[in-house]
């Protein structure tokens, strides 16, 4: 077949037999050949009828049915390529070598393997398969980095929305806190100091009252002396006691101030 028969069968009516013509035409080129017969196909399939596209690709070209479907498979993968000079340069073997590839990695590939040095249309059908065996594998390993990372992320902003929630959390309590106006920091210490000097001088009172009282008898202190010395420790120690409470009350006032400006300086940051 010449390209004269292929051109004047471009100028008649597309009909199945000018579809074979240009088929048979195509099969004897490389390249850009083997994406037009790929095409031819595609159209010859739509009126072959039902049943007789095994025997008919048979009977004019001896063709397997497989074969054809590479053959349009390459159409469909490889004829919006826009760097069209590779395919005139490529076998049709190693066109459909490189059908193996991820979808959408052709060019890439060859791109890739002619800045190593090592174009693919110098290679041989082996060597193709080893280099595109490769690719897929680190395009493997690439893809399972990809989900891990997405993974990570997954992570990462589950623990950011935890922290955002705990936050969250803390500035309310803060507002109800602020809202209830607790008793200032400034008068706390004062009257905390004061207290605790109370309570020494009391508590030095009770011991020295309790001094009294052990190198004291019933037989030799009058009665009346004894029992006013224990009352007035019980006062002394009555008072030691609400001072204390005094004092424990300051010291949780202390430190719920102290929670409140440690949550302040936390939603400020």
């Amino acid at each position: 077949m010449s390209e004269e028969i292929v051109r004047s069968g471009e100028n008649q009516p597309v009909t199945l037999e000018t579809r074979v013509i240009k088929i048979q035409f195509y099969l004897g080129q490389i390249g850009q050949g083997i994406i037009e017969v790929g095409k031819e196909l595609i159209e010859c399939k739509k009126v072959i009828p039902h049943g007789e596209w095994g025997n008919w690709l048979k009977e004019n070209f001896g063709m397997t049915h497989r074969t054809a479907d590479r053959f349009m498979k390459v159409a469909d993968r490889f004829s919006n390529w826009t760097t069209s000079s590779n395919i005139d340069k490529l076998t049709n073997s190693q066109m459909l070598e490189l059908l193996a590839l991820p979808e959408g990695d052709e060019e890439k590939f060859i791109a890739a393997k002619a800045a190593e040095g090592k174009p693919v249309e110098d290679m041989t059908i082996k060597n193709l398969r080893a280099e595109i065996k490769e690719w897929k594998g680190r395009a493997e390993t690439l893809e399972a980095e990809y989900q891990q990372l997405g993974e990570s992320v997954k992570t990462v902003n589950e623990e950011a929305s935890k922290y955002r929630g705990e936050r969250d959390k803390l500035a309310a309590e803060l507002t109800k806190l602020q809202s209830q106006k607790p008793i200032t920091v400034e008068k706390v210490p004062d009257d905390y100091a004061e207290n605790k000097r109370e309570l020494e001088t009391l508590r030095q009172k009770i011991s020295d009252l309790q001094e009294k009282l052990d190198a004291k008898t019933v037989e030799t202190v009058p009665p009346a002396d004894y029992e006013e010395t224990k009352k007035q420790l019980a006062e002394l120690q009555a008072n030691c006691d609400k001072v204390s409470e005094d004092i424990d009350v300051a010291q949780k006032l202390d430190a719920i101030f102290s929670l409140i400006t440690d949550i302040v300086d936390f939603c400020t940051d």
